[in-house]
């Protein structure tokens, strides 16, 4: 006798087990009230029952409630079941579950499933979107040991480092032209700075520096000067800032009002 090894109670028949005149989900709605035979009886799952589906149903019976339930449920026999609920077949293991109306067990059934046994799959990398597919709620995460109201703000996004190369660039070289007026009193520092000559294989440098007794590694960054926006830059040091009224004056950003 040859047997379906990748069969399981619960999913689709294929095979010698599937008929043309079968029932696929969409014909099976919660509330209705079906027909069948219970087929298996399994004592971590539950009973299935056969309504003439492609999918069998699912009764969830479990653990110690079987030692009463086994008297009137069993293999082969003809039942009355109430659909309860009918779920995604490729993520929940039994997509039809079911609960007995004639014979009436509820009486007998005290151990409940938290929730539906799904199928675990290598792709699911992200647990959060499993729980939400699987209908269970999240788990809380752990407070960290740090109050991050209080931490100040760190972005992880790799262009961050390079954004703050450039700020650095454009206040140096506005220190530089305020500390030589003469120079730049009528040319601009970028201007005087020949491009085709940067080097972008070769930007970053890693050497060493002396700070009075100790030698510190050091990072010599070339940054191309087109990059730079030195407008806004000088915009910005043409706005006042105010210690006494905490930030800017309101006069020269009406904005902020």
């Amino acid at each position: 006798m040859q047997f379906d090894q990748d069969y399981y109670p619960g999913r689709r028949k294929r095979g010698k087990d599937y008929r043309e005149d079968m029932l696929e989900l969409p014909f099976f709605y919660p509330g209705q009230i079906c027909y069948g035979k219970v087929i298996s009886i399994h004592l971590h799952q539950g009973a299935f029952v056969d309504i003439g589906g492609t999918h069998d149903g699912w009764v969830p019976i479990k653990g110690n409630d079987w030692y009463w339930i086994r008297h009137h449920i069993k293999p082969g026999m003809n039942v009355y079941v109430e659909i309860l609920a009918k779920r995604d077949p490729y993520r929940f293991r039994f997509p039809l579950e079911m609960r007995l109306v004639y014979p009436n067990i509820d009486h007998l059934i005290f151990n409940r499933f938290d929730f539906p046994p799904i199928f675990h799959r290598k792709e699911d990398t992200n647990e959060e979107q499993l729980w939400r597919e699987g209908g269970r709620p999240p788990i809380p995460r752990k407070k960290p040991l740090t109050d991050m109201e209080t931490e100040p703000l760190v972005s992880d996004h790799p262009f961050v480092e390079t954004l703050w190369e450039w700020h650095n660039a454009e206040q140096m070289i506005l220190d530089h032209e305020d500390e030589n007026p003469d120079k730049f009193k009528d040319v601009t520092y970028e201007s005087t700075v020949d491009t085709s000559s940067f080097d972008e294989e070769n930007r970053i440098q890693y050497t060493e520096g002396r700070v009075k007794e100790t030698v510190l590694k050091k990072k010599v960054v070339n940054v191309n000067i087109k990059e730079l926006d030195m407008k806004a830059a000088r915009a910005e040091r043409e706005v006042p800032y105010l210690p006494s009224l905490g930030g800017f004056c309101l006069a020269t950003l009406p904005f902020l009002y």
